[in-house]
């Protein structure tokens, strides 16, 4: 399902509709039968992309678990083909509860970043919210308050995540790179980086 009012759903429209005339935020890069894979708005990094739910569902915890292989294999596929812009990631997503409680997810629509050169962010997550390590991504199947995911390869830990601020994964890992003012992403659009993550999944 679709939803008018949803900014990633119109995002997902313009990204498969319009294609290579989309806005450069909503450029296709890779998709699968469930996730699209465009650039990030408001990157960190060369590379930093979303994969987002082509249909409108509330967070990750929510889709069915036939989903979360999806997931993976687009992980298995930047492991494998783009190890020289990936191999330190950070996989993150605010699992929002409900509108209320949105784990400072600014958009309730399962998105999911992935931000190269940033897995040691995990250890500003730890300093701050109280986590559990999951064996594998469908224990999130089991959650049932608002979350904040963060990942890299091998470890996957669910924070909990009651009345934090907007925007949290971003200010985190901003805040673990030094940088503490820019962490609004309406704010702070980096278009060269977008272009750069465009030429990075084109070079494939």
């Amino acid at each position: 399902m679709i939803t008018d009012s949803c900014i990633l759903c119109n995002a997902i429209i313009d990204s498969q509709e319009n294609g290579i005339k989309s806005k450069i935020e909503n450029r296709l890069l890779y998709s699968t039968e469930s996730f699209i894979v465009t650039p990030c708005i408001s990157p960190i990094e060369p590379g930093h992309v979303l994969i987002t739910s082509k249909n409108h569902y509330q967070n990750l915890s929510c889709m069915e678990k036939d989903k979360f292989s999806e997931i993976e294999s687009i992980l298995d596929y930047v492991n494998e083909k783009m190890p020289k812009y990936y191999s330190n990631f950070l996989i993150s997503e605010h699992g929002a509860y409900d509108y209320e409680q949105n784990s400072g997810a600014c958009i309730v629509h399962t998105h999911l970043h992935l931000i190269p050169n940033c897995n040691n962010s995990l250890l500003a997550f730890d300093k701050i919210l109280d986590f559990t390590e999951l064996d594998s991504l469908y224990q999130i199947k089991k959650i049932n308050f608002p979350y904040i995911l963060a990942a890299t390869n091998d470890i996957f830990k669910i924070y909990r995540a009651d009345n934090v601020p907007s925007q949290m994964i971003r200010r985190l890992v901003l805040a673990n790179k030094g940088e503490i003012n820019n962490w609004d992403w309406r704010l702070n659009t980096n278009q060269k980086y977008n272009e750069l993550t465009i030429k990075m999944w084109k070079d494939v």
